[in-house]
C-alpha cells in the first residue's frame, strides 16, 4: 500500500504497530481534504492520488493527530488548507 508507505516514512514510523491507527488516520485526512476542495479522493480514501503539495497537506494533517499533540492541530491544518486552496472547486461567486 503506497500511501501507507510514504507516510511512515513522512513520520518516521518503522514498523507495523501503528499502521491501522495510520490507515485510519489518512483515509480521515483524505476525507478532510475532499470536504475542504470539493472533490473526491477515489472511491476509497486509501486510493488519494493528488498533486504533491496537495498529498503533503494530508500529510500534515495525518502527523497532527497521529503525534498527538492538540496544539499543533491548527497549525498544521492550516498549513495543509494552504496547500490545498488552489484545488477547491465550485465556491460560488
Amino acid at each position: 500500500m503506497a500511501v501507507l508507505d510514504d507516510v511512515k516514512k513522512f513520520l518516521r514510523v518503522i514498523g507495523t504497530a501503528d499502521d491501522d491507527l495510520i490507515t485510519r488516520l489518512i483515509e480521515s485526512a483524505a476525507m478532510e481534504y475532499a470536504r475542504y476542495t470539493n472533490t473526491t479522493v477515489g472511491s476509497s480514501s486509501m486510493d488519494v492520488e493528488l498533486e504533491q503539495d496537495a498529498y503533503t497537506g494530508v500529510m500534515f494533517m495525518v502527523q497532527a493527530f497521529y503525534e498527538g499533540q492538540p496544539e499543533k492541530v491548527p497549525v498544521m491544518r492550516q498549513a495543509a488548507e494552504t496547500l490545498w486552496q488552489p484545488y477547491r472547486r465550485a465556491l460560488g461567486v
